[in-house]
């Protein structure tokens, strides 16, 4: 048998057997107009009629996976069955944390790329080979700053916020077990960051995604207290050890799970907590912790090393009256460079005479601790004026004066 079906009213539902699939409907008896739509074919008759439902093989195709050049084997399905993707590599080059699997083969980059996680639905649609996506952190030093984004992706920290109100990682009603309370906070909108007081934990409001992906919602772990915002057992929201995923778009977050339909996480305007609600109560913006550090992204990762350092190099440069000092080392490994160049400071060392130069020094400090403070000596001409020799004209020695 290809497959069976079954008429409810002018509803035929056809259940292919495996391997097959419903390739189209004919009228074969009497007048009427078909359409398909997957396993469902509608019937709009115009008399007694007769439908024949065609059966048909369906084409299978190959997904084959490679890691950093190297295969990782295959899995083979019909048109449009799901498959699940592999949840692990054997390829982890040093430095590089395997994410997910991409489409197509990618350049380092700091964009971060759309990807399938790890043991992930895969809908075959045809031959095709995906690759390992691989991303690395690499710290920057510099100020942190929590910049609005609509960018989600694994790994990155951020914080949840309704208004001016960010969501916090404690309950606030513990006799019903709901209710996450919610910590003021202050939108920056000539820059989109968001700040927070001197005397908050930022952790107790960042969440760092620990897994999943636009399609299938993401998992939010609080990072001060490694909790989840999620249900309790009665769909309340609630901060527990139980992953959820959460859907994010057009300013909604919401889990789409909740048999009552309290989907959507809110904060209503008289109140001090989130909660979640049948419809949106106000608009959910997240801020992004960036600039601590700069994620790169690849399929084709090159193990990281420690840098080897040359020795550095200094240059002077005269930039009208001032000095310039350019401080350069190259990494002997990966010809890598860092560079810094500082604007010297200027204090004289000897005061010039009338009978002798004098000597100032230029001063360049850098703010790297590899790069050592440079100083370079310039002369400043002795002083000018006119000598005049005056003989006493009682038999003395003349007197030199210069004025």
């Amino acid at each position: 048998s290809y497959g069976t079906v079954s008429v409810t009213g002018t509803i035929i539902s056809a259940t292919p057997a495996t391997g097959y699939y419903v390739e189209s409907a004919d009228v074969i008896e009497g007048t009427a107009t078909v359409s398909v739509n997957g396993n469902t074919i509608s019937v709009a008759p115009e008399s007694d009629c007769t439908v024949r439902v065609n059966f048909a093989p369906k084409p299978s195709y190959t997904v084959n996976f490679v890691a950093s050049g190297n295969a990782e084997g295959s899995q083979t399905a019909y048109l449009n069955d799901t498959i699940t993707l592999p949840s692990s590599v054997s390829v982890n080059p040093d430095g590089w944390t395997f994410m997910g699997w991409v489409n197509a083969q990618l350049a380092e980059t700091t964009d971060a790329p759309t990807f399938y996680a790890p043991g992930a639905s895969y809908t075959v649609t045809g031959n095709t080979t995906l690759y390992a996506l691989y991303n690395r952190v690499e710290e920057t030093g510099g100020d942190v700053v929590y910049q609005q984004t609509d960018d989600l992706a694994v790994g990155g920290k951020y914080a949840i916020t309704i208004g001016n109100y960010a969501v916090g990682n404690t309950v606030n009603n513990t006799s019903n077990n709901h209710y996450i309370n919610s910590q003021s906070v202050t939108i920056n909108d000539s820059t989109n960051t968001l700040t927070v007081a001197s005397s908050v934990n930022i952790n107790t409001i960042l969440y760092e995604i620990e897994s999943g992906s636009a399609t299938a919602g993401w998992v939010f772990k609080n990072v001060a207290n490694g909790k989840y915002m999620c249900l309790s057992s009665d769909e309340y929201l609630t901060i527990g050890s139980t992953p959820v995923a959460w859907l994010y778009a057009n300013g909604d977050l919401n889990n789409q799970i909740d048999s009552e339909g309290y989907y959507y996480l809110s904060r209503s305007s008289n109140s001090s907590y989130f909660t979640t609600s049948k419809n949106t109560q106000g608009t959910v913006v997240l801020y992004q912790e960036v600039s601590a550090s700069v994620t790169y992204y690849t399929t084709d990762p090159v193990a990281a090393h420690e840098h080897s350092w040359g020795e550095p190099t200094y240059t002077w440069t005269q930039a009208g009256e001032d000095w310039t000092c350019t401080a350069v080392r190259t990494c002997t490994g990966c010809d890598e460079a860092e560079t810094e160049t500082v604007t010297a400071t200027y204090a004289v060392t000897t005061e010039p005479t009338y009978e002798a130069a004098g000597v100032g020094t230029y001063t360049a400090a850098f703010e790297n601790e590899a790069f050592e403070t440079q100083t370079k000596e310039v002369e400043i001409p002795k002083l000018a004026g006119v000598t005049i020799t005056l003989d006493p004209c009682n038999g003395d020695d003349p007197t030199t004066v210069t004025i």
